[in-house]
């Protein structure tokens, strides 16, 4: 053995025992010879990182990582993270992007280039971010996290959350995280993982709700007094709605005229709130009401021509966007609002907590959210007798005001009306019984794909015909129904088409299958305005009535079950009696302009009665309380002459 094999061969045992002086020691009389080659100056800086010379070690593996390409990456990787600890920046990320060139996968280097980068917000951060969340490691998980805005049509989002959650088994943000993503993706799978972590009915505890959002909530949970314990919302601020005595107290001026306010930011044509409502704005009785609507709609929806002619008609708009909520109240208040109703609840891009700001001496929700609107100054939720029914009102802060036909309103002027599409265009088979949801694939519980899969299985030879956004959606979708012994030739996706064309769509399909807990609320109206049925089951909570309470207002209550088993017997005997399809469709079609469902008209004057009954109340000094509005006499005659 050479003296210069023997140095470094006692280096190495040295380092190995621990003596880090000894292991310097040898080093430095092998270095005296010159010549470095690898191995020792790799051991030189792992020696001196261990005496805590860190600069110096760093300086070394970097020297390492030109010695031997075989090498380069680990020295590279020891040069970026030893450079990271002294605050040296520059060669930090230097030595990790050299390293990263060696291996794609080095979750340390994509670490540290993440961390230098973020704060400049360098495009090489996102595009190496998603590639962090492959690791196992948890400061890389928590990192990742923290610079993801969690997308929710990017399955590599839920991947990294189940990562997340087997760190942080106790964290309920978390978990929520995850099943709002896995409803997202029909990940039963994810489901299941958690129901055997903690059981369904633990789930409703208000520990674990609070981390929720209210609208994530209804699409799983159809316990209305579940429904108002989820609360992970920026439109919720606990404590915030004690407005209610001093709003109530303050001197107002009332005119002969009722003066409405709405609050949105979804007015423009093409949104589904407007599909439904903009006919109503239209009919406003101009003697009796003054409207004006309060928009925080993004600029960008609203920019073109068409869109504000469209606008011109409804009314006249104030624009919030670029007033602060101090600045926006004021601009609100300062019109001398009778009656504020907002059209958003809990959904995104809310700024219904203006409203505990005490807008107005009436404050309603109406429309966008299908449930109390918990934690807000709010006098009245406008709905109906079937999704509010009485055994509904413990768990509303809001007095009920419920309109005589549906809650929801129904704009038959401006929606299309195509002829059918054919099947050939669709890839539908032509013969095949053709069930279908466009309800969004979130929907989509795991108790609705079993029904689903028994009405399948009971209806040899139908087809599935459903909505679906992403490739990884389809994919588990097709591997449930695989497994309930469903072929995969008789399940047919669509996406996302033109309203015109996806009403003439529609009427490809024979019948149309609704969502539980969550129902189709405008998919249900679009497809009855199709002509094409739609069949529901009796639900437990206002997102869960909904269909029912439109078929009931186009006069086909005989397609709400009464139980999943009736749900499932009554597909199955539509399938094999095809007339009563047909005959349900005779229906639509003949109630279209006659029953109450798409008269907008009628649907008008109902809501300025309940704006009446409201208005007398608070003029009179009563606190508000649940009322039902007179329901006007029915037509005898079409209010509208249309193909």
């Amino acid at each position: 053995m050479t003296s210069r094999s023997a140095h470094f061969e006692a280096a190495r045992l040295a380092f190995d025992g621990g003596d880090y002086t000894g292991s310097l020691t040898h080093l430095q009389r092998l270095l005296a010879g010159g010549n470095v080659d690898e191995p020792a100056a790799a051991l030189l800086g792992s020696t001196l990182l261990h005496i805590g010379l860190k600069q110096d070690a760093a300086e070394f593996f970097e020297m390492a990582a030109g010695l031997d390409e075989a090498a380069a990456f680990r020295n590279h990787r020891d040069a970026a993270l030893a450079y990271l600890e002294v605050g040296d920046s520059d060669k930090a990320l230097l030595n990790a992007m050299k390293g990263l060139r060696l291996k794609d996968d080095a979750y340390d280097l994509i670490f540290i280039i993440i961390t230098i980068l973020r704060p400049s917000r360098d495009e090489l951060v996102d595009r190496l971010k998603f590639k962090l969340a492959e690791s196992d490691e948890v400061k890389h998980l928590d990192l990742a996290l923290e610079l993801i805005d969690i997308d929710r049509h990017d399955p590599r989002s839920l991947a990294l959350l189940r990562k997340v959650r087997k760190h942080r088994p106790d964290d309920p943000a978390i978990r929520n995280s995850v099943l709002t993503l896995a409803s997202e993706f029909c990940d039963f799978d994810v489901f299941d993982e958690e129901e055997e972590r903690l059981p369904l009915q633990e789930w409703m505890s208000a520990d674990l709700l609070a981390h929720e959002t209210p609208h994530d909530n209804l699409r799983w949970c159809g316990d209305e007094k579940a429904n108002i314990l989820a609360r992970n919302s920026d439109t919720i601020v606990l404590g915030a709605a004690k407005s209610v005595d001093a709003r109530r107290a303050r001197p107002h001026k009332w005119k002969k005229k009722i003066r409405v306010g709405y609050l949105s930011g979804d007015l423009f044509p093409t949104h589904a709130t407007m599909r439904l409502f903009s006919d109503v704005l239209r009919q406003h009785d101009k003697d009796d009401f003054e409207v004006t609507l309060f928009c925080h709609t993004p600029a960008r929806l609203t920019a073109t021509p068409a869109i504000q002619e469209a606008r011109a008609t409804w009314g006249e708009i104030v624009d919030l966007n670029k007033l602060n909520d101090i600045e926006s109240a004021n601009a609100i208040r300062g019109r001398d609002i009778d009656i504020i109703v907002d059209l958003k609840g809990h959904t995104a891009n809310s700024r219904i907590t203006l409203l505990n700001r005490g807008l107005a001496p009436v404050q309603v929700t109406w429309l966008g959210f299908p449930g109390s609107v918990a934690h807000v100054d709010l006098d009245y939720v406008i709905g109906d007798a079937t999704v509010l029914p009485d055994s509904s009102k413990p768990f509303y802060h809001e007095k009920f005001c419920r309109l005589p036909d549906s809650y929801q309103p129904n704009d038959p002027l401006t929606r299309a009306l195509p002829p059918a599409a054919k099947r050939a265009d669709l890839d539908l088979p032509e013969e095949a019984f053709i069930f279908a949801s466009f309800n969004s694939p979130a929907k989509i519980s795991r108790r609705t794909a079993a029904l689903w899969a028994r009405i399948l299985n009971e209806t040899p030879g139908s087809v599935l015909w459903f909505m679906c956004h992403s490739a990884a959606t389809e994919m588990n979708i097709r591997r449930y129904f695989d497994a309930a012994g469903i072929g995969q030739d008789r399940l047919v996706t669509a996406t996302a088409a033109r309203y015109e064309e996806h009403i003439a769509r529609l009427q490809a399909a024979d019948l149309g299958l609704d969502t539980f807990p969550c129902n189709g609320h405008t998919t249900t109206s679009d497809k009855l305005w199709a002509g094409l049925p739609v069949l529901t089951v009796k639900g437990s909570n206002f997102a869960s009535r909904v269909s029912e309470s439109l078929l009931r207002a186009i006069g086909l209550p005989e397609l709400v079950a009464d139980s999943d088993d009736q749900y499932v017997a009554l597909a199955a005997d539509l399938w094999r009696n095809r007339e009563r399809i047909d005959g349900l469709r005779q229906t639509l079609v003949d109630n279209r302009f006659v029953a109450p469902l798409f008269d907008s008209e009628r649907f008008c004057r109902h809501l300025e009665n309940a704006y009446r009954m409201m208005a007398d109340r608070a003029r009179s000094g009563l606190a508000p309380d649940h009322f039902d509005v007179p329901a006007m006499p029915g037509r005898t005659a079409p209010f509208l002459a249309r193909g």
